[in-house]
């Protein structure tokens, strides 16, 4: 009652020493009753999901696999990081950041979180440089069907020479066949 300032700033950060659950309650005071702080918190309450779930993701990609509970735990942390990103200002410095690792824990390949991770990291994908920035990502990666997913994102953003570039490079399928020649076509070239 009696403390000062000094002292109040020394007891909230002992105790965002104390653990996760912690720090969350501090972030989540902060979103909510502090300006001055709330990007911060933001960003931090981000990167504290990010953590959460990365440690999940680092471990099934180890194990090939892990208990049902800690991989709803991780989804969960997730999708908060997709709505975070959605719903708030986020700058791209921070994005990619987290992006990278994403893409990190994507191309290790044994987790089972490939889809959620890749829809999670198109979100943190705003502007065409940075949708761009993923396509040039997923199509130097190693899965046929995510070289695909890059050409898609290409020709979501106009990019042409690209989309064809990364789908001529991926043809497997009859459908990626038909795909391209139906592309001929709406071109005008039959």
């Amino acid at each position: 009652e009696n403390a000062g300032k000094e002292d109040l700033i020394g007891i909230i950060s002992q105790m965002s020493r104390c653990g996760r659950k912690a720090e969350q309650c501090i972030t989540d005071w902060c979103i909510s009753n502090n300006e001055k702080y709330q990007k911060k918190a933001i960003e931090m309450d981000l990167e504290r999901h990010w953590e959460e779930a990365r440690e999940v993701i680092q471990m099934f990609n180890e194990y090939g696999g892990g208990p049902e509970s800690d991989e709803g735990d991780a989804c969960d942390h997730l999708w908060k990081m997709d709505e975070i990103v959605k719903s708030h200002d986020i700058s791209w410095e921070k994005r990619v950041v987290i992006l990278d690792e994403m893409l990190e824990e994507f191309f290790a390949g044994n987790s089972g979180f490939d889809d959620i991770l890749i829809q999670v990291a198109e979100s943190f994908c705003l502007k065409n440089e940075e949708k761009r920035y993923l396509a040039d990502a997923l199509s130097g990666g190693c899965s046929g069907y995510y070289r695909g997913y890059a050409a898609q994102i290409y020709k979501s953003i106009g990019d042409q020479e690209q989309f064809l570039k990364t789908k001529l490079a991926n043809l497997q399928y009859g459908s990626d066949y038909v795909e391209i020649a139906r592309y001929y076509a709406k071109e005008g070239n039959q």
